[in-house]
């Protein structure tokens, strides 16, 4: 519904632009490429932030380590003063097999962070292969974390199946409509100047559908936003523990298949 409404305006608005004057680059087009730049500078800013955002978080997660470190220190000293010697035995037996597996993960976790920072790609080949509009789609997120949120009872798996559903017809609706706006904006680059004096009008025709884009971009992340926050009223805090987990090994899973691929022989043509 809301694609055909966009043609149908759009048609309209086409239509218009064709009977205004044409002498030079219009002062409609020159807003439209100021605000085009203004965004382009936004975005660059965006990114920007989120990068240090990231670097400050990875400083505060070495403060964290390092007071963990103290922490864990001063236990040990404690736990070597007691009087049962067994139990502290036992319990520094289940700490240091923590301490090796949660070391590992660190270690790994650091590693990828600094291949994405020095090579400033943040999603590899596979994973982009699997995105939608800009992001994951939510009900692939469910499908999924869905078989690690076990055990779940009757009115949470309704629950979480009709959120499925519901996703999975918001996002087909938004895919038809991407789709219509890809076949249009083709159709007004194809002709694009082909009529004598026309170029200025279709160029703003074109740029006004683009700015559909950013429409669905917005609608994309905010269903998949929606989507997590209802997953988080279905789910206990423990099931949507797991089910971040589940989903972040998904992702891991996903660059490891990405690293064999890069890695595989080439095979002469």
């Amino acid at each position: 519904m809301q694609s055909d409404q966009y043609a149908s305006d759009k048609s309209l608005g086409h239509s218009e632009d064709n009977q205004a004057p044409n002498n030079g680059i219009s002062d409609k087009i020159q807003r439209r490429l100021a605000q085009n730049r203004e965004a382009a500078k936004k975005s660059r800013q965006r990114k920007k932030a989120y990068v240090q955002q990231l670097e400050t978080s990875r400083l505060k997660l070495a403060q964290l380590e390092l007071e963990l470190g103290r922490a864990r220190q001063q236990g040990l000293l404690i736990a070597g003063a007691a009087t049962n010697m067994a139990f502290c035995g036992t319990v520094n037996s289940g700490i240091g097999a923590f301490e090796i597996e949660y070391g590992r993960w660190i270690d790994e976790q650091d590693r990828h962070y600094c291949n994405l920072f020095r090579m400033k790609r943040w999603r590899t080949s596979v994973e982009r292969f699997f995105l939608w509009i800009g992001g994951f789609r939510p009900s692939e997120l469910i499908n999924v974390v869905f078989p690690h949120l076990e055990p779940l009872n009757d009115v949470q798996r309704a629950n979480v199946t009709s959120l499925r559903d519901s996703c999975s017809q918001a996002e087909e609706a938004l895919t038809q409509g991407m789709d219509k706006l890809r076949q249009t904006l083709s159709q007004s680059i194809t002709f694009l100047g082909v009529a004598p004096g026309s170029y200025c009008n279709q160029m703003g025709s074109a740029l006004e559908k683009l700015e559909s884009l950013e429409t669905f971009i917005h609608q994309a992340d905010h269903l998949r936003e929606q989507s997590l926050q209802q997953m988080s009223r279905i789910l206990t805090t423990r099931q949507a523990a797991k089910g971040l987990v589940a989903f972040a090994e998904h992702f891991q899973r996903l660059r490891a298949l990405s690293s064999l691929w890069s890695a595989r022989p080439i095979r002469p043509v």
